[in-house]
């Protein structure tokens, strides 16, 4: 016998399946906040979203929001969070409107970082926190001016020199750039350029740069820097004049610029206006352009973009000021996505989706958990039988569907047993009460597999009852398999998670405790477990058979290729 086992490792925040289609977070029992003040992904690869109303951290699957929390001094100060920053020994600064904070990991919570302007302690609004090359924290302030922590401070402090020389001690942001200059913008009075080499500061104001109303900054992967104002769209560097040179937009209309980010893995600068959408700068053109995000829940053209972040797959998320957070994944393909939260192509309600059989005319029929069944033709329209106080509607939950010879649908559910849908009605006839074989009612009403033999023989699994077999023409129960019978009938468990029948006609049992063979004509059984070495785990979640015959089993440790010609 020949095996293959494949280790399958997940990447967290590895969103390659998702193409062109988006992702939206709201305040639907998700984000804390729709006032997005910025976006930032940690090293462990958690996407913070720093809100006017609690910070939120995003693990991939579910939301943690964290809030000020009265007479607990571990949690955040201040629920109006500004700007979010991992230096390169792995701290998290977290800045909101009153104070800073440093995230603890272990413990999961805050410590506030006490800041002093000469011997006064402050609590100044934080605007935006880097590492310099040098390893120092530089952090701007609404009111303070700008702070300076080197790696051995004991204490930390206003840079009261520096700020003393700036055009204003009322900052939005500070970047370093490849040469090592800082640009540190005001909120209205210009831009100051710092050289700390020589230790001058250089103040760039209109006109030199059409608006004093510096809101973001950024530079390219060829070290040109770009400058994003609220009043009068973007502005490029020129290295030569050491002047700033206004980029044209295409439609020749005024951006207000509230976000910019350099997309590394399609080097193209991105920007984010205050109600005009994305925008991408074209290099050759020189000017900058609108983006098209197909699929996206709403006119992207008229979102107001106030943070924008590149994630390490090189899915962009964008802080949707006063809406949430869309995700826009890197790579493009042929899946669509239809479905909860699909805002052109939401038709099969929120439940989770159980099971799927599509009929020969192109008719797809959707079981859910709790919402019924959905019919949906080749065209997208969308028919929905839902459950209902009828004796013979369709169960709440259907866990499995297949369909036998003369066209009928059969469902499995939970609960509710055994059920033969009537195509045009959405009404049901049960066959809970032919059952004769076993007296766990509850067990054998929860099937969460059906499959169909070529003796016209539908197999049908349990979670706890074993296997029944029924017979489609006679319409009755024929067979029972359980772990407690004796002989040909036993199997190795009797929770089921899985069942096919190959070419050959013998049926593939998965179950919690390994996988067996059953040759109905003969009755022969066959066990395969960790015991044997042909699985790596006993829990086996499915089973299918390829164009070759071979058998593929999914376990939780690992998925296996079974080639039944050299067992």
């Amino acid at each position: 016998m020949r095996r293959i086992l494949f280790s399958i490792l997940f990447f967290l925040f590895n969103f390659s399946l998702y193409g062109q289609i988006g992702t939206f977070y709201s305040t639907d029992h998700e984000l804390s906040s729709t006032l997005i003040n910025g976006i930032y992904q940690d090293q462990r690869n958690y996407i913070w979203i720093a809100t006017e109303d609690g910070l939120n951290k995003y693990d991939g699957v579910r939301f943690t929001v964290y809030k000020n929390l009265p007479n607990d001094s571990t949690s955040i100060k201040n629920n109006y969070v500004r700007s979010l920053f991992e230096d390169s020994v792995g701290r998290f600064w977290i800045g909101c409107i009153n104070g800073l904070h440093l995230y603890n990991r272990t413990t999961d919570n805050f410590t506030e970082i006490k800041l002093y302007n000469d011997t006064l302690q402050i609590t100044p609004h934080i605007t935006s926190i880097i590492e310099s090359a040098n390893h120092e924290i530089w952090i701007t302030t609404s009111g303070e001016g700008v702070i300076r922590i080197k790696p051995n401070d004991k204490t930390y402090h206003t840079d009261a020199t520096l700020s003393s020389r700036l055009s204003s001690i009322h900052l939005t942001c500070v970047f370093q750039d490849s040469k090592g200059i800082f640009w540190i913008a005001s909120e209205n009075q210009g831009l100051n350029m710092y050289n700390p080499q020589t230790d001058e500061v250089f103040l760039f104001k209109t006109p030199h740069i059409g608006s004093d109303q510096i809101s973001a900054i950024c530079e390219d992967n060829s070290g040109n820097l770009f400058i994003g104002t609220l009043t009068n769209g973007l502005y490029k560097l020129n290295s030569r004049t050491q002047t700033f040179e206004n980029v044209p937009y295409i439609k020749k209309t005024v951006l207000f610029v509230k976000s910019l980010l350099f997309d590394k893995t399609n080097n193209r600068l991105l920007v984010g206006t205050d109600g005009q959408g994305m925008k991408v700068f074209d290099e050759k053109k020189q000017c900058l352009e609108d983006i098209q995000i197909s699929s996206t829940p709403f006119d992207l053209s008229r979102m107001k973009i106030h943070a924008i972040c590149q994630d390490k797959s090189g899915n962009i998320w964008m802080g949707l000021f006063q809406k949430g957070v869309f995700l826009a994944p890197e790579s493009p393909n042929n899946f669509d996505y239809w479905g909860f939260k699909s805002y052109s192509k939401n038709v099969i309600g929120s439940g989770c989706i159980m099971s799927l059989i599509k009929e020969a005319n192109g008719i797809l029929w959707i079981g859910t958990d709790n919402d019924g069944i959905y019919k949906m033709d080749n065209k997208g329209n969308v028919q929905h039988f839902s459950p209902s106080g009828h004796p013979n509607s369709v169960p709440n939950t259907v866990l499995s569907m297949i369909e036998d010879d003369a066209g009928n649908i059969w469902l499995g559910s939970y609960l509710k047993g055994l059920a033969c849908l009537n195509k045009t009605t959405g009404y049901c006839t049960y066959y809970n009460n032919h059952i004769q074989l076993s007296d766990d009612h509850t067990a054998r009403n929860k099937i969460f597999s059906l499959a169909k033999d070529k003796q016209n023989k539908l197999w049908i699994g349990t979670n706890g009852a074993g296997v029944y077999v029924f017979d489609l023409h006679e319409k009755k129960y024929i067979q029972h398999y359980t772990n407690s019978a004796k002989g040909a009938y036993q199997l190795p468990n009797d929770w089921i998670n899985c069942i096919t029948c190959d070419r050959n006609g013998i049926v593939w049992i998965g179950s919690y405790n390994g996988i067996c063979s059953i040759n109905p004509l003969t009755g022969k059984i066959e066990n395969y477990t960790t015991n044997n070495n042909i699985l790596p785990g006993n829990i086996v979640y499915c089973i299918n058979e390829d164009h070759k015959g071979n058998i593929w089993i999914g376990t939780t440790e690992g998925l296996v290729c079974f080639d039944k010609n050299s067992r």
